[in-house]
Parts: C-alpha cells; sequence; structure tokens
C-alpha cells in the first residue's frame, strides 16, 4: 500500500460486524471497500494492542427471541452463513439445536413470539414445563435441577464458529475486490470531501465514507468526534478439556443457556465439545459473576486481557460445569476473559454519526448470532440503501 490510498468506503474494525459490513459493501458495487484492523495475536498476554472476544471457536445462536428485530438479524445471519459455507468451503455453523433452561423464581429469557419460519409459520420448538422430565430421555448427557422449564429448539440453531463466520466474511468480499490492512487505526480526520485515516504504521487511508466497527474499543483512538454511550463490561469463560472419547461422543449436544439461580454466577451458557486449534477437545461455559466490572480506560481494556483474574470464580464455574455434564470426565479446567459492549436499548449502535463517519458496535453479548443482519443494516447505511420498514432507525441511534 501507499503512503495514502484512497477508497470509497472504509470500514475500520475486522470483527464480526465489521467484516459483514465489508462484505455487504464489496457486493453493493457501490465503489471500493477497504477493511482495517489486526489480526489475531498470537498470544493476548503479551499483547499490546486491540483484542476481540471473537477469537473463539464457539458461539450459541437460535431463532426464538423475545425481540422481532434480532429474531430478523439472527434469521438474515442464517442465511448468509449457508451462503458462506457453500462459497468458501470453511465450516461456520454446527447445527446441533438449543436449549435455553429457565429455574423457578428467575426471570425466563426465552419467548416463542418472534420464532418464526419464512413462510410465517412457528418455528419449531418443545417446551417441556417443570412437571415434564421428558427432555432427559431425549437428552441424557445433560442434567440440571428440579423445577427448571426446558425449551428446545431443533436445527439449525446451535453453535457457530466466530473465528469461521470472519475469515469467511473476508474470503467472499475479496472475491468482490475487497483490500484488507493488517493494522490499527489509530486516528480519523474528517474534513468537507472525506476521511483521513491514520494507522498504527503512520501510512494514511482516504475514504470517502467510513464504518467505525471496533467493538469495545469505539471510544479509543480518536476515530469518533464523541464517546458513544456504551457500557464495556468483563465477563469470564471456562474451558473444560475432556478426552478424545469424550469429545467425539459429545459432539452432537446441543448447546445450553441456563438462567440458573447461585450466589456467584447466573446466565450460564455451555457449548458442545470444540476441537481447538491445540488439538483437544474443550467445553466452553460462559457466566456472569460478581465480580464482573465496567472497563473505562484503554489501559483497564489492556490489563484485563493480557492478566485479569480470571479465576475468581473458578470453583463455582467448574461444579456448575460438571452438574450440567454429570457423565463427562473434565480432564482440567481453564478460565480467561471476554469483553462485551452493552447499551441502555439491548440494540446495537447503528447509525450515522457525522457527514462521512458511522458506527456499528455494541453486541449486548448477543451479536455473533445476528452480526450479518447488524452488518447489512451498516452496510444499507452508507450506500443510502432504505432499511425494511419494521427496523426502527431511532432505537439504533445513540441514547444516553
Amino acid at each position: 500500500m501507499t503512503s495514502t490510498a484512497h477508497f470509497d468506503h472504509a470500514v475500520i474494525g475486522r470483527g464480526l460486524f465489521g467484516s459483514a459490513a465489508a462484505r455487504h459493501l464489496a457486493l453493493s458495487g457501490a465503489g471500493s471497500v477497504v477493511l482495517i484492523g489486526p489480526g489475531e495475536p498470537a498470544d493476548r498476554r503479551t499483547h499490546r494492542g486491540p483484542y476481540a472476544s471473537h477469537y473463539d471457536q464457539g458461539r450459541l445462536t437460535r431463532r426464538i427471541s423475545p425481540d422481532r428485530l434480532w429474531a430478523e438479524m439472527t434469521e438474515r445471519t442464517f442465511a448468509a452463513v449457508a451462503e458462506l459455507e457453500s462459497l468458501t468451503g470453511r465450516e461456520i455453523l454446527r447445527p446441533v439445536g438449543a436449549l435455553v433452561v429457565n429455574s423457578p423464581g428467575v426471570e425466563p429469557r426465552h419467548d416463542r413470539s418472534w420464532a418464526r419460519e419464512p413462510d410465517g409459520t412457528p418455528a419449531p420448538h418443545t417446551v417441556y414445563p417443570p412437571e415434564d422430565n421428558s427432555w432427559r430421555k431425549r437428552f441424557p448427557e445433560l442434567d440440571f435441577p428440579p423445577g427448571v422449564t426446558v425449551l428446545h429448539e431443533p436445527a439449525p440453531a446451535g453453535m457457530l464458529n466466530p473465528r469461521s463466520l470472519v475469515a469467511a466474511q473476508i474470503d467472499a468480499a475479496t472475491e468482490r475486490g475487497l483490500v484488507t490492512v493488517d493494522e490499527p487505526a489509530v486516528d480519523a480526520a474528517e474534513d468537507a470531501r472525506g476521511v483521513t485515516v491514520t494507522l498504527a504504521s503512520g501510512a494514511q487511508v482516504r475514504a470517502g465514507k467510513v464504518l467505525v466497527a471496533t467493538g469495545s474499543y469505539a471510544n479509543h483512538f480518536g476515530l469518533l468526534p464523541e464517546p458513544l454511550p456504551v457500557t464495556v463490561e468483563t465477563e469470564i469463560y471456562m474451558l473444560g478439556t475432556v478426552s478424545d472419547a469424550d469429545g467425539e461422543r459429545l459432539t452432537d449436544l446441543p448447546t445450553v443457556h441456563f438462567t440458573l439461580a447461585h450466589p456467584e454466577i447466573a446466565d450460564v451458557y455451555l457449548t458442545p465439545p470444540v476441537l481447538y486449534p491445540d488439538g483437544r477437545w474443550k467445553v466452553k461455559m460462559g457466566a456472569n459473576t460478581t465480580s464482573d466490572t465496567d472497563l473505562h480506560e484503554l489501559t483497564a481494556i489492556g490489563e484485563w486481557v493480557r492478566r485479569g483474574d480470571t479465576d475468581v470464580a473458578f470453583d463455582a464455574m467448574a461444579d456448575t460445569m460438571r452438574s450440567i455434564l454429570p457423565t463427562t470426565g473434565f480432564e482440567s479446567f481453564e478460565t480467561g476473559p471476554c469483553i462485551i459492549t452493552m447499551t441502555r436499548s439491548g440494540y446495537p449502535i447503528i447509525a450515522r454519526v457525522t457527514e462521512r463517519r458511522y458506527v456499528a458496535v455494541a453486541g449486548n453479548g448477543s451479536g455473533a448470532k445476528a452480526s450479518d443482519g447488524w452488518g447489512g443494516l451498516a452496510a444499507d447505511l452508507l450506500t443510502g440503501n432504505p432499511w425494511p420498514n419494521w427496523v426502527d432507525p431511532a432505537v439504533l441511534r445513540p441514547a444516553a
């Protein structure tokens, strides 16, 4: 790349939203597109630059949602994933189905209102009320306390591989002319004719319009004129290593979202065993903990990623994983840091913030499953393509 390269559109942020938006822009034919952002670091413990929680192998996805907009964006993402798998040959979705398990007295996390097939009929699902334990025959490897309500949604619900999804988005967009710049952006300066993006190396990229999709880093590096009203929060995940035999035996286990009643952890999610890059099968479980905190400064984000105390709820998380999978012999447990970006509305911020700058940030802990839908909306903003009439732009604008 020359010291100053020129494009019609620049997307800053090489994550789930940014890669999706870049693909939609490349497909739109509305001009040249560049995607700016570093790839995954070799070791987060020594990495000094931006980090992302999509450096991962497993995320939950399902169609059932209490909110129409989230449900529609998820449907769009299911369709995109099928197309991307066909185009790129990458395995992105493991359609093992999903369980939503609600403890008595805990606020339910499922609502069937917006679970629909394309023809408008209800999406397939089964609800097992507290007095019905027949789910145990269907899922004998799983266990939950008495009195829970269990909802099962079959395929295509299941698990997404976010690493594969991002890579497939970039592969497909590159075929349509996308240029990728593998380094962070550290400044954006806007004038009447465009935006100059300065990279960490000192090189510059010039674009007519810029989309900032940098997640937890949106309010840092001088990319926007004003801070966005988002909260960056810590979250902890645990990986439980299992034998090759157990990994293969449980490969079709459904994903689990469990609103358990526990003094230390809440809102648990769990995946079937996943084969990680180190060649070992691992069950991933994440949870909210009583130690979760907000990260206001860039240095605090870096410290959390590199050396945060992710073992603070180690025993509670390990015990919970064992209790959900009581017949599985776990060989070891390890914990790691996650970062989530939240808004008061529960929706991402997808909006125009200046004449030439736009944003698409804040997955609210569920961004992966609907990422292509949200990225497509962001691309439409830049190209002027109208949104569907059931999308209210006001709910996606920055709001304190």
